[in-house]
This record gives C-alpha cells, structure tokens and sequence, in this order.
C-alpha cells in the first residue's frame, strides 16, 4: 500500500537565503585582495530574482529526477502562494511506500530547500566567481547524499515467528 505526501518549496526564502550567503561572501572578499566591483557582483539581490528563479527550476527538476530513482513522483507543480506576496511555491507530490515514516517529512522537506539552495549558489557561483563554485559543488554534494538518504529510508519490518508453525509474519 502506498501513500501520497506533498513537499512544497517556498521559492521566495530560497531566493533569501541565497541573497544572504552571497552578500555574506561578497562582503568577505571585500576585505580580500578583490576589487569591490567583482565583490558586489557575487552579491545577489532582489533585481536577480528572474536568474535565480531560472536556476531554481533547474534545481528542481534535479530534485525531481534524484528522488525519482527511489520514490514515485506523482507530479511537480508550481503555483502562486495564496498570501498577498505574489511568491510562487513549488510542489513535489510523491507517492511513498507505506513502511515510509512520515513523521520525517519536516525533515525531508528542509533536505529539499538544502539541496535546492546549494544548487542555485552552485550555479550563481560558476556565473560570477567560478573560484567559489567548487565550495558550493561539495555542498552539493552533501546535501546529494542526505537527499539519498531520505528518500531510501523504510521502516523495516519487525519479523515475528510463531512457535508452533514454521512461518514468519512481516
């Protein structure tokens, strides 16, 4: 038996903290021998937001096709929040086992916006300081093997044998 669970994807905080990281790193290479012009270029801000919302469905289609290889994907969509922000969220509908512990899917939902965030700072990073992609491709990397790791993750059955017959129940 299997069971469907909706993970969403808040576009508008990823596009946020990828701001703040990348201001962070701008400021920091300020102090460094780089001129302030190619700090402020690593600094991304809210006039960005059309490129970053480009490399985020990139990030999510990844997304799609890493889980796809344990779990069945119903369907991604991305729609219009409700709120008056005008943000839009995407949606990963996945069908899970039924031995899937549900009660991980906060955690499997941050796993997601992990990944999705050090995927856009990865590509970010190749387009204005290419020096600096290859500490947002380990993250990647990282947040890669955690993703594997939940989306693999069953609760595994408990074997119970019955003394007088020969049978295990699972």
């Amino acid at each position: 038996m299997k069971r469907v669970i909706s993970i969403k994807l808040n576009n508008k905080r990823v596009r946020q903290r990828i701001e703040t990281h990348t201001y962070y790193t701008g400021e920091a290479r300020k102090n460094s021998a780089l001129s302030p012009m190619t700090a402020a270029r690593i600094q991304a801000s809210g006039d960005d937001a059309t490129q970053l919302n480009d490399h985020l469905t990139v990030a999510c289609s990844e997304i799609a096709r890493l889980l796809s290889t344990y779990i069945a994907i119903c369907h991604i969509q991305q729609r219009e929040a409700l709120d008056e922000s005008g943000d839009t969220i995407t949606f990963f509908t996945l069908e899970i086992p039924s031995n899937f512990p549900v009660e991980i899917t906060d955690e499997f939902e941050t796993a997601i916006e992990n990944y999705a965030v050090a995927r856009v700072l990865q590509q970010w990073m190749a387009q204005h300081k290419p020096d600096e992609m290859v500490i947002a491709a380990n993250e990647v990397q990282q947040h890669t093997a955690t993703l594997r790791e939940f989306a693999s993750l069953r609760k595994r059955p408990i074997l119970h044998r019955h003394p007088k017959r020969k049978i295990i129940d699972v």
